[in-house]
This record gives C-alpha cells, structure tokens and sequence, in this order.
C-alpha cells in the first residue's frame, strides 16, 4: 500500500478534476457551426474558427514538460489547484468575448490551466494507488473524462441552442472543485516501486537504471496518433451531422455524447482487461475499434448508423490513455513519474492541436464523410501491425521459456 492511504473524497476530487479536462473541447463542440456564422466574416476564419477548440491543446504541448517538472520537483497539490483555478476564470471569460482575438486569448490562458489539471491530476492518481488498484482507477479516471464528457456535451447542446455565449460558463465548475482540492487533496509520500528494467541494466547501481526511451517515445506517438484522429469528431462532426442529415446542434451534442459514453463504460472495464492482454495487444485493440468506427461513420446512411459507429470507436478511445498512463508507469521511476506522465499530456494535446490541419484538407479534398473513412483505414493498418508486433512477442516469449527450461 501506498504511505499516503487516499480518502474516497480525494479520488472523487481527483476524478472530477480529470473530467474537466473534457470540457476543453465538448463545451463548445456542439458550438462550432455558431462561432463559424459569428466570425465567418474574419480573415482565414476556416481555420481561425477551429483553433478556438484546439488552441488551448497547443499550449498545453508546450508547457506540459514544465509542468511535468514543476510537479517532481515543487509537489502536485499546489500545481492542481492554482491550475483549477486558472482553467475555471479562463473557460468562463470566453462567454464575454465580443472578438475572436479575445476568444482566442482567453482559449489559451485556458491552455495555461489545462496543463497542470491534466498532468497533475494523473499524476497524484499514479502517487496514490499501485498495483491492481491502481490499474482499475487509472481505468475510472477515463469513466470520468467520458461520462463527464456525455453530461458537458448533452448540456451544451441545450446552452448552444439559445446562444454559442452560454456553454463558456460551463467552465466555472472548476471553482467548486478548487474547493474540494483544497480540503481533500494532501500531497502524497511516494516511496520507491520496482520497475521492468531493460536487458544489460540488472546490475546498475540504484537510481541508475536507463529509462526506456525507445518504449516512452512509442507510447507518446501512440497518444498523439489516437488524439489526433479522436478529435475529428468535435471539430467535423458537427459539419458531418448537419450536411449528411440536415442536423442540429442538439443532434451533434448527443452524438458527441455517444462516444463518450460508449468510451466511459469500456474505461471502467480497462483494470479487469488489462490482467488478460499486453499492454500491446490492448494498443492493437484501441487503433482496430478506433478505425472500424470511423469508417462506419464516413460510409453511414442514416443518423443511426452513425451513431453505431461512434460507439465502435468510443470503445477503442476509452482504454487508449489508462493503457498508456498505466504503460509508462509500470516502466519508469517513481521520482519522474511527473514529467514523463507530462509527455503524455503533451503527445496527446499536440494531436488534438494538429487535428484541424490535417482535417480541414481531408474534407476540401475529399468530403467530410470520406475524409473519416479515409482515417478509419488507416487507423485499422496502425491497429493490424501492432497486432502483429503483440504476436510477434508473444511468440518470442514462448520460445525464451522452453529454452529455459
């Protein structure tokens, strides 16, 4: 057990603390069509309009690392709750925006908070927990994020039908969770744990252990590939929705909520999955679904049919990050634990920034819908060879053990 026993107020804190990080995008997804007939008339607006989803993701790109560093080096608490702060005032000042600079500026002060949220709440998750205990919370801190991300979606589409101002407010809900950071979250004491050390490292002294860089920059372009196909959804599919179907915002909130959902439950059954496959194999497994679902949606007849598919692909997105926090993790120290979990946030948030650049010439190319099959192809060949790389080991493995023996 770890030396600091969390309290169940800690954990629903830090859980609540984790979905707000969803709220970045899902509070003005259903919002994008609006902001587009607001600015439309402003230079470049097609590309400048998507930004005010994805900016606040650049600038968690670039001050994660910091942040990661910040949070070995100064403690996680302080770190959590200045960010919760910083992340409630900034969301909710974009509802008083009367430009889209000042959208734009408030979007990356945003970015400022989101940084230390995300990093540092996964971060005092991995202090607390070890083991399978914290296999299943890793797995409940994705439930939250999704689950949080289905009430933020359902709840902006209503706000997005009466004005695109009303959903930045949302983003105040971080101010109650300050307040419950500040009584419930105690900095932890973190003791060492064993790690996996690569081949040739059994004999260094303590502390001396090489990292495994060649696995640690696997797992971040795993996370930045997977987000960055991820968030096509809440920048094009409020697009999709609306030219394939005739659809409205509501109808883009619901079906946003769909994949969150279908992420969150498939979350909370990561910790009882991951006893069963390699971290691998469940890699192999989150790019297959992710893919087949994207296809689904792009080929979709009717708005059902796309809901179906976003469930298949909510059900790879819902154990990509628990497998790669828990991944890197389980691979590295403890006493690093925050910058390295800070790359994580930064691979991710920098496939979310980079999503509209990649989207936006798939659709001029190719239309919205066949720019998501076209996606969903390649997501499913990512899928495949992982796939066979996991064999691959696995077979190797067995070979090592009859040698052995």
């Amino acid at each position: 057990m770890p030396p600091t026993a969390p309290t169940l107020a800690t954990r629903i804190t830090l859980l609540a603390a984790s979905s707000l990080t969803v709220m970045a995008g899902a509070a003005i997804a259903p919002s994008m069509t609006a902001l587009q007939a607001a600015f439309g008339g402003v230079e470049h607006a097609n590309l400048l309009v998507p930004l005010v989803m994805t900016l606040p993701a650049l600038v968690v790109v670039i001050l994660s690392p910091l942040v990661g560093l910040a949070l070995d080096r100064w403690g996680r608490r302080r770190m959590l709750l200045g960010s919760l702060l910083i992340y409630a005032l900034a969301g909710a000042a974009g509802s008083l925006a009367n430009s889209l600079t000042e959208l734009l500026i408030g979007r990356a002060l945003l970015g400022v908070g989101m940084a230390g949220v995300m990093t540092g709440a996964t971060t005092l998750l991995a202090d607390y927990f070890r083991g399978p205990a914290r296999d299943r919370v890793m797995g409940e801190q994705g439930a939250f994020m999704g689950l949080g991300g289905v009430v933020f979606l359902l709840a902006a589409g209503e706000l997005a039908e009466v004005s695109w101002r009303l959903p930045f407010l949302m983003y105040g809900l971080g101010l109650p969770v300050v307040v419950a950071g500040w009584f419930c979250v105690r900095e932890p004491e973190v003791e060492p744990e064993p790690i996996e050390v690569a081949a040739g490292d059994e004999h260094r002294p303590a502390g001396k252990v090489r990292l495994p860089w060649g696995l640690i920059l696997g797992i971040y372009a795993a996370g930045l590939v997977g987000h960055l196909a991820f968030y096509f959804v809440p920048v094009k599919l409020d697009f999709l929705i609306h030219q394939q179907f005739q659809g409205t915002p509501r109808l883009s909130g619901i079906a946003i909520a769909v994949i969150t959902m279908s992420s969150a439950l498939t979350a909370l059954g990561y910790g009882s999955l991951q006893r069963r496959a390699s971290h691998l194999t469940i890699l192999a497994a989150t790019f297959g679904l992710l893919g087949a679902g994207y296809v689904g949606m792009g080929l979709a007849s009717s708005y059902v049919v796309l809901l179906l598919g976003l469930t298949v692909a909510g059900a790879g997105l819902g154990i990509l990050i628990p497998n790669l926090n828990i991944w890197l993790v389980g691979r590295t120290p403890a006493d690093k634990r925050g910058r390295l979990l800070g790359g994580v946030s930064m691979a991710v948030f920098l496939g979310q920034f980079l999503s509209p650049f990649i989207s936006t010439p798939l659709q001029d190319g190719m239309g919205i819908a066949s720019g998501f099959v076209a996606a969903g192809w390649v997501l499913v060949a990512i899928g495949v060879v992982a796939g066979l790389k996991s064999l691959w080991d696995a077979q190797l493995r067995s070979r090592q053990s009859r040698q052995a023996a």
